[in-house]
């Protein structure tokens, strides 16, 4: 795939920011509609093939999804898949932070230092922490009663925030979309299949062998369920959903309440990273359970006599 323009601008941010940075003048200046640069990045944004864009997954492909992976083989490729999808609406993942290139070869990513490290999540970039505040070492179903929170260790990302962490709370009125349990079913199922916890845990089993997922079987995958979602749509725009697609989840599906009036009660226990609230009004309580134990949330009071709790969830 060719480069989009917003990531073509962003390197040519990237390079003016490093020239300044060692006292030398920015070689163009993008805000100059005359300059050569701007001029060949418009005309790159104007033509920019807009049917190559990815398509985020709609509920009528998640309901496919569902209902696939809840007829397959617990280790099988469809189970794995869906399981990867459930997450990355909590996660956005991109390829490399889950899949390989090859279903039998690990990626690795090579440091400045000359060590070479796993791009992708393994089985140790899940933890599961329980209510007694300790960490699931095994990954049976039955645990995910005991599991309030799953932390996810991001070791390589396209922004270089590697070693990133996020912490997800279970889903607890949604079972079947919830993130922790489709987590814990990944890590289940490289156990099952005698995986090294050091290993990427995006795993199923094909003719008997352990496989790795890749991109190829990302992309087939979900335009097999976009067919069944919408039997009469178009081969080229089956084609817009693809691996890329998962990255645009977590846009989709990040939580953004507002709040609006007076005297409201506001519990806070199971939005996922991200969440943003809006509060408008006055005399509004907000209560944060779990210990606010939630990376990214963002509360805006817009108000007057508001109070503001933290606590642990009963």
């Amino acid at each position: 795939d060719s480069l989009r323009s917003d990531t073509i601008k962003g390197y040519a941010k990237a390079a003016i920011k490093l020239f300044l940075l060692r006292d030398f003048p920015a070689p163009f200046d993008l805000g100059d509609t005359n300059s050569m640069a701007a001029t060949i990045l418009n005309n790159y944004e104007e033509q920019e093939d807009i049917a190559s864009q990815r398509l985020p997954l709609d509920d009528l492909i998640f309901a496919q999804i569902l209902q696939i992976s809840s007829t397959s083989d617990f280790l099988s490729r469809e189970c794995c898949i869906s399981d990867i999808i459930i997450l990355s609406r909590y996660t956005g993942f991109r390829l490399s932070e889950y899949g390989q290139k090859s279903h039998s070869k690990i990626e690795l990513h090579k440091l400045p230092d000359g060590r070479s490290i796993i791009k992708a999540i393994t089985t140790q970039d899940l933890a599961f922490t329980t209510g007694d505040g300790t960490q699931l070492t095994t990954f049976d179903p039955e645990n995910i009663q005991h599991v309030v929170r799953l932390t996810v260790t991001f070791r390589i990302q396209k922004n270089r925030r590697n070693g990133e962490k996020k912490d997800i709370l279970p889903d607890s009125n949604n079972p079947e979309m919830c993130p922790v349990r489709a987590a814990l079913r990944l890590a289940q199922r490289a156990q099952e299949l005698g995986q090294l916890q050091s290993n990427p845990c995006a795993i199923y089993q094909y003719k008997g062998n352990m496989t790795y997922v890749t991109g190829k079987d990302m992309s087939s995958f979900l335009q097999n369920m976009a067919t069944k979602a919408y039997p009469g749509m178009p081969k080229s725009k089956i084609k817009r959903f693809a691996k890329k697609s998962l990255s645009l989840l977590r846009h989709r599906y990040l939580v953004k309440k507002k709040v609006v009036g007076t005297g409201n009660k506001i519990d806070i226990k199971s939005f996922c990273t991200g969440t943003t609230i809006d509060v408008i009004g006055n005399n509004n309580s907000i209560k944060i359970l779990n210990g606010g134990l939630i990376e990214g949330l963002k509360i805006f009071i817009r108000t007057s006599n508001a109070t503001y709790e933290q606590c642990c969830a009963n």
